[in-house]
């Protein structure tokens, strides 16, 4: 399946976006037909908002020749490389990624890209918001073979000092995620009717096939582990009942008592259960302050937070701004 019209018609709309806006310092630049554009100084904020277009599920033709600066997004990036190679740089790691690879990066990943030419190398980012899994992870959870990809996305949403910040699937003989991606891909520039239930199953089939194979290759005796004190199915419940969950509850539900549940869950998520709940609330109010015309009381008050003040205050600590702004400033992206 071809994707080189995909690829370069994105990347002349970023360029022109970057090109109208570009002024001050230049961080790096965009190629095309041996001209440069700078690109502005907030750029990982225009990546975030301006380049990005509304929804959970995004996919956008990386143009960057030269090498990207460090950074981390509020959101889980898959990097498919479709033609050439690149370089990631992750968890002081480097990794030489190949035609067909594809590295899944987390919320707190810290990474940077190089490239050669957009002539030679494609690569397309599958930019997934947090808030994607209220429509579907639990709709894929209880079929078989799909945990780990999940406890991934889970771990990252609870745990800010996770060991391994990305997955890396390369090419090879058993290779069943390549055409998936490339019709996601296809899907999304396409714009045919029904495109968003289109898009989120060949996703959901996609995270199916990548777990199968992930799963694979993890020590047997770990798996078991996983499964015997069910830590996906313990998060998933906190993430499902996060607007009332107590300790005692969740404990009751898994038949634990509620200090070896807690050992538990901080054994296996590197945080407490009340970080994982607070993560799950303050989560579900982004989504709610950007999506509906709730006032900051009322969306406190459907989190689970009963006390404004203490939920403004908190959310500033996490976000850096207050929900106001947050409002104002991703309302409509």
């Amino acid at each position: 399946m071809v994707l080189d019209k995909y690829f370069y018609k994105d990347c002349n709309r970023i360029i022109d976006l970057a090109a109208s806006s570009a002024d001050g310092e230049v961080k790096l630049a965009f190629y095309d037909k041996n001209h440069a554009y700078a690109l502005p100084p907030d750029y990982f904020i225009l990546w975030n908002s301006l380049l990005i277009p509304k929804g959970s599920l995004a996919i956008l033709a990386h143009p960057v020749s030269g090498w990207m600066d460090f950074h981390s997004h509020d959101f889980f990036e898959f990097i498919y490389v479709y033609k050439g190679s690149c370089t990631i740089k992750v968890d002081s790691r480097e990794l030489t990624l190949e035609a067909g690879s594809l590295c899944l990066l987390n919320l707190q990943a810290k990474h940077s890209i190089e490239l050669g030419s957009i002539k030679e190398d494609m690569v397309f980012n599958i930019l997934v918001q947090p808030d994607y899994f209220n429509s579907t992870y639990f709709r894929l959870t209880y079929l078989p073979n799909n945990e780990y990809i999940f406890d991934f996305f889970l771990e990252s949403m609870v745990n800010h000092s996770m060991e391994d910040n990305y997955i890396l699937f390369r090419p090879g003989l058993e290779n069943t995620y390549d055409d998936l991606i490339r019709h996601l891909i296809r899907e999304y520039y396409i714009g045919k009717s029904h495109k968003e239930e289109m898009m989120n199953f060949l996703f959901s089939s996609l995270l199916i096939e990548l777990s199968r194979s992930y799963g694979s290759h993890i020590d047997q005796s770990s798996q078991e582990e996983l499964k015997k004190y069910k830590i996906t199915e313990i998060t998933g419940y906190i993430y499902e009942h996060y607007k009332d969950i107590t300790l005692k509850e969740l404990a009751e539900h898994f038949n634990y008592n509620n200090a070896y549940l807690s050992t538990i869950i901080k054994k296996y998520t590197g945080t407490s259960f009340s970080e994982i709940l607070h993560t799950f609330r303050f989560l579900k109010s982004c989504q709610l302050l950007t999506e509906t015309r709730l006032t900051v009381a009322d969306i406190a008050d459907e989190v689970g937070y009963s006390n404004q003040t203490w939920f403004v205050n908190n959310f500033k600590k996490r976000y850096g701004i207050a929900p106001s702004e947050y409002r104002k400033k991703y309302k409509n992206m």
